[in-house]
């Protein structure tokens, strides 16, 4: 006669064991300095300046204690450098990309999309098929994408949520100079322009992760104290 045995053990592999901590000492990680700080950290733009084509990542995982690369816990910036007649590709597992033009023109295609873009522009894309940038005079780009969320929350992109958008040098500088030009600029804590896309309305921002700021400093003077809600990655 046959005997069924059923085994009851649990696997302890697949099974961890959760912890106990008193509300005081963990609602708010950040107090006990269990997240770390985002350090302060200046970039040069010698790491642009010359050389072959390539994407600089600028990497802070290390401070930060989380997969890499990553400029903050969840965005990282690069320097993308394209020697004329070059072509650089990006495929970030991102929702987003957002890019300023530093130096040089070309052109991006990003899935059926194709345009130009020149110094001064900003361009944002859906990261769903990446992006082909091609440099038709020497050209240095900054770049922004939200890969190390996703990292952190496990999942990929399969859908993109805007239209690629372009924000012309003219057009984003006539913007920020009549903002100048307004007698409320010396009251404000910022003379800077925000980009925002069709898509979204509600939060008036360049892609749904992704916020985007110009502004300007004016020499001989002094930006007042202010806040962030998010982490600021300049430029």
């Amino acid at each position: 006669m046959d005997t069924l045995v059923i085994d009851r053990t649990e696997k302890t592999d697949d099974v961890a064991s959760g912890h106990f901590y008193e509300y005081s000492k963990a609602a708010n990680p950040i107090r006990p300095s269990l997240t770390p700080r985002i350090p302060y950290h200046f970039f040069p733009p010698s790491l642009y300046a010359q050389g072959s084509s390539r994407v600089v990542p600028l990497d802070l995982s290390g401070e930060l204690k989380c997969p890499g690369p990553a400029t903050g816990p969840g965005l990282c910036a690069s320097f993308v450098r394209i020697n004329a007649g070059d072509r650089i590709t990006m495929d970030p597992n991102a929702t987003s990309i957002v890019f300023y033009a530093i130096r040089g023109h070309g052109s991006a295609r990003c899935g059926s999309v194709t345009f130009d873009w020149a110094q001064g522009d900003f361009f944002a894309i859906p990261a769903l098929d990446g992006i082909t940038l091609d440099a038709s005079a020497d050209a240095a780009l900054y770049a922004v994408h939200d890969a190390p969320l996703l990292t952190y929350l496990g999942v990929r992109v399969d859908t993109a949520r805007f239209r690629p958008v372009v924000f012309r040098a003219r057009d984003a500088d006539r913007e920020l100079d009549q903002v100048r030009r307004s007698p409320a600029a010396a009251e404000r804590s910022r003379v800077s322009v925000l980009l925002a896309a069709d898509e979204f309305p509600l939060t008036r921002t360049v892609t749904h992760t992704l916020w985007a700021m110009y502004g300007t400093i004016g020499a001989g003077t002094q930006q007042k104290p202010h806040r962030h809600q998010s982490i600021a990655l300049d430029c």
